[in-house]
């Protein structure tokens, strides 16, 4: 059954050859009108874009157990982190935005640093995606 996808919804999206992917539904870029039948997809982690049919999506909230289990795959990690974390960020003009500013290193509740790493954030959030 083909779905109808919004913009700014998240969704697993897949791509011959690739495991599922975090990823958006994208404003269609400047200058360029939708191909029939398919959307434009932001992926998360590695921030790259294509147009992908209805039949290629599904939505993220609904298939996250499924689709989140920790992979070897380069950027998997990172796009699990960003989309849990961040997932208003868009990419204008090859450079990330967000709505809010990052920070490697985030206070702990007497406002100093954490010993922490970005890969121990991420190692966090897909430990809290798998209870």
């Amino acid at each position: 059954m083909s779905e109808t996808y919004r913009e700014g919804q998240l969704v697993w999206a897949k791509m011959r050859g690739h495991p599922h992917w975090p990823a958006k539904v994208a404003r269609s870029p400047k200058g360029q009108s939708r191909p029939q039948g398919k959307f434009w997809i932001f992926f998360y982690g590695t921030h790259e874009h294509a147009w992908l049919p209805a039949a290629d999506l599904c939505t993220y909230e609904e298939n996250r157990r499924k689709f989140s289990l920790p992979k070897k795959v380069r950027g998997f990690a990172e796009a699990i982190w960003e989309i849990e974390e961040d997932p208003d960020l868009v990419i204008t003009l090859g450079k990330p935005s967000s709505k809010r500013r990052r920070r490697s290193v985030q206070p702990d509740r007497s406002g100093q640093p954490q010993d922490g790493s970005c890969e121990a954030a991420m190692e966090q959030c897909l430990a809290n995606l798998a209870t």
